[in-house]
């Protein structure tokens, strides 16, 4: 069951939304609000698998996002709704899965909503296909450490020490991975399942079965706070 959660969404384009999801019983609708607080407070128990949040009505969206992700095991797939074509660049910079223009059209509605089944179908799998040619690589998710753009391919390492190489971009890959593959460098996506340390003076992180570290950027700055967060949440104390 995919749940999701509407905030700031008119009545109009909720009932849109709702119109097209309504046709698969394997979508539900938690609840529509205006209200922040009730709306986290329903996130923070049912952790929903997409909120759809109108960035013209709620005050300071993506802070809202960042601070629900910080109690979240994982982040939330976020689709941004606005009636500016400028916020587009927004949800671009602050990692949103996908943007619609209000008033919401069937269409729009339609190809996020195929967009995320296709990459929650590969999540369920637990499996990436890399394709080359004739040549197919099916690789499990669990075995990815990170991935590194390379002009227009990118690298994939994986924990036996392998290196494969897929010929499509690091963006192609963002919106199909599940959410522990978090982007937070240009050059780089990592699963943050393999990672033991984060230095915010040199802005790093260390992974297990590799012996380099990766840079991290303020870009992806949301990303690397959810990183540390759950870093935090998984370690049984802290000493100073």
């Amino acid at each position: 069951m995919i749940k999701y959660i509407l905030l700031g969404v008119s009545n109009k384009d909720s009932d849109n939304i709702q119109s097209i999801y309504i046709q698969d019983n394997s979508w539900k609708c938690l609840g529509s609000y205006n209200d922040e607080s009730e709306a986290m407070d329903l996130i923070l128990k049912e952790n929903p698998s997409i909120l759809f949040i109108n960035v013209d009505i709620i005050k300071k969206p993506f802070e809202y996002i960042t601070e629900c992700n910080k109690y979240l095991n994982s982040p939330l797939t976020t689709i941004i709704i606005s009636k500016n074509k400028q916020q587009a660049y927004n949800a671009i910079k602050n990692n949103a899965f996908d943007y619609i223009l209000s008033p919401l059209s069937s269409l729009d509605i339609r190809k996020s909503m195929l967009k995320f089944q296709k990459r929650y179908n590969s999540i369920i799998s637990n499996q990436i296909c890399l394709k080359s040619y004739n040549d197919y690589r099916y690789i499990s998710l669990d075995d990815i450490i990170l991935l590194k753009a390379d002009n227009n391919t990118t690298d994939f390492y994986l924990t036996n020490g392998t290196v494969i190489t897929a010929f499509k971009t690091l963006k192609k890959f963002e919106v199909k991975l599940p959410n522990n593959f978090l982007r937070v460098h240009r050059s780089y996506i990592v699963n943050e399942r393999f990672i033991n340390r984060v230095n915010f003076g040199k802005n790093i992180f260390s992974l297990e079965h590799l012996e380099s570290q990766i840079p991290f950027t303020k870009t992806y700055w949301g990303n690397v706070q959810h990183i540390k967060n759950t870093l935090e949440q998984k370690a049984s104390f802290e000493l100073n």
